[in-house]
């Protein structure tokens, strides 16, 4: 028997909330570090989050790049010779009000944005 929780987050949580299903124990809209740690502790229940935002960008850990180990590093739209090929996210929302773009809802209109040093640690690691 499943004693688990379903979580979920990301990009379609603050545009389609509705389509949720109702199995869906969680509901991470926005950032989700510092949100998911509150809730596997307890001190959140909610089914709804909105997610924390994450203010010192240098503070998240790096990816576990080691955990993808055998997967074909290989961009389709890049030279053959050109792997592996990873894309790093190094900052967080927008600083514009273009009514076209996603950004705004996933990630809030405040820009925030590793350092220079940090992403070159990133880089080199």
């Amino acid at each position: 028997m499943w004693n688990g929780k379903i979580i979920v987050g990301g990009l379609h949580t603050p545009v389609g909330l509705d389509t949720i299903p109702d199995f869906v124990d969680h509901i991470v809209i926005g950032e989700g570090e510092i949100s998911l740690l509150k809730l596997i502790e307890g001190s959140i229940q909610e089914r709804i989050i909105h997610g924390e935002k994450v203010e010192d960008m240098d503070s998240l850990p790096f990816p576990a790049l080691e955990e993808l180990r055998g997967y074909d590093w290989k961009a389709p739209f890049a030279i053959s010779d050109t792997y592996p090929c990873y894309i790093m996210n190094t900052s967080r929302g927008c600083p514009f009000n273009r009514t076209f773009c996603t950004v705004k809802a996933i990630w809030g209109k405040t820009y925030r944005c590793m350092s220079a040093e940090r992403v070159v640690f990133d880089i080199e690691k």
